[in-house]
């Protein structure tokens, strides 16, 4: 859900990077984000001003969880404090970075001291991290490693799961039962989807400390001669956002190309060419095409769950069903109902797999 229906990522609360281009009157620099200490402490800060109003973030490498900050920039310093953790940060300009101070809710001062990060830093991160991730995200995965653990055999398949030991995130990669370039192209796609999640996780500050990530746990893939498929169950409550919040993220991939499909390549309603999903006409599709067909397709195979009861889940709206979760199994195509917060207890029940005798009736292909 992270990085699909929030497009995942804006559920949390916002990573900001730096731009404190220099006005007239204060000299700040050039530089986008900055390496430092509190104390004796590493950090990194990364800081957005919008005329004399700053926002931003900074997280200790030892923990590597974003502490969010807010500020003002008066006569050459900035003044920053968190909303999370109530520091207060006093920032000067000092040759090419800041120096000053930051003082916790207890009252203990610490010095502080900034400098731009230097060139290579963002070469740090590892190789197979998403290339959407920010300077500022990208350091925070410097020195962060994968271990390989065991492997499993799905329909005559192997996988191997490799943890990141921070975050204790984990995904699999496939290492059998597929030609060699497939299983290269979609392993770097699984690479990039764990990174993404352990950036997540950091970015994801709780209220109480720690990550406010409580759960990112890979289901059973489903591996056949065709696909790769598997969803991730997410629940998180950052620090900031107004309520918790769960879902799933999912991804499915043709075994035959490594390419990652999208659910328009197994369900098609109405006549004419699916609008993309940038298009114009792509909302109107969804809401007046797709969602109505869908519900008429669950009807047929699900009709006593489809049936609206009293004061329950009323799985015929097609409103819920205009962007559906959604993953192969080896019933068929899962698709995951959306409903509105106050009846988030309804999202993707179990029942709701539409078999492949049905999807090949619009894509022989599938049979």
């Amino acid at each position: 859900m992270f990085r699909h229906a929030i497009a995942l990522l804006a559920a949390f609360t916002p990573c900001f990077t730096l731009s404190l281009a220099a006005d007239a009157n204060e000299a700040a620099p050039a530089a986008k984000v900055y390496d430092g200490s509190v104390g004796s402490s590493p950090i990194v800060m990364s800081l957005e001003r919008t005329d004399d109003s700053l926002n931003g973030n900074y997280f200790y490498r030892s923990k590597r969880f974003d502490i969010y900050l807010v500020g003002d920039a008066k006569k050459g310093a900035l003044l920053l404090n968190s909303p999370i953790t109530d520091d207060k940060i006093s920032l000067k300009p000092d040759g090419s970075g800041y120096a000053g101070s930051l003082t916790t809710a207890k009252g203990k001062t610490f010095p502080v001291r900034l400098r731009p990060v230097g060139p290579d830093a963002a070469r740090a991160a590892p190789v197979e991290a998403p290339d959407d991730l920010d300077l500022y995200e990208r350091v925070r995965l410097a020195g962060l490693t994968l271990k390989p653990e065991k492997t499993e055999t799905y329909a005559g398949k192997t996988i191997r799961w490799h943890v990141e030991s921070m975050s204790g995130n984990r995904m699999f990669r496939v290492e059998s039962g597929y030609a060699a370039p497939v299983m290269e192209t979609i392993n770097k796609s699984l690479s990039k989807i764990q990174w993404a999640n352990v950036s997540n996780y950091f970015g994801c500050a709780g209220a109480e400390g720690g990550s406010g990530v409580d759960a990112s746990d890979v289901e059973n893939p489903f591996l056949s001669d065709a696909y790769v498929s598997f969803g991730i169950n997410e629940s998180w409550s950052c620090a900031g956002a107004a309520h918790p919040d769960f879902g799933m993220e999912a991804h499915t991939f043709d075994a035959r190309s490594g390419k990652e499909l999208t659910l328009d390549d197994f369900l098609k309603f109405g006549k004419g060419p699916v609008p993309s999903e940038d298009s114009p006409g792509r909302s109107d599709y969804l809401s007046k095409t797709f969602a109505p067909g869908l519900v008429a397709l669950l009807k047929r195979f699900h009709p006593k769950e489809m049936t609206p009861k009293k004061d329950e889940c009323d799985y015929s709206d097609p409103e819920v069903w205009n962007y559906p979760a959604w993953r192969l199994t080896e019933k068929g195509l899962y698709v995951g109902a959306s409903f509105p917060r106050a009846a988030r207890v309804c999202d993707n029940p179990k029942w709701s797999t539409i078999p492949y005798s049905a999807l090949s009736e619009a894509k022989p292909q599938l049979k």
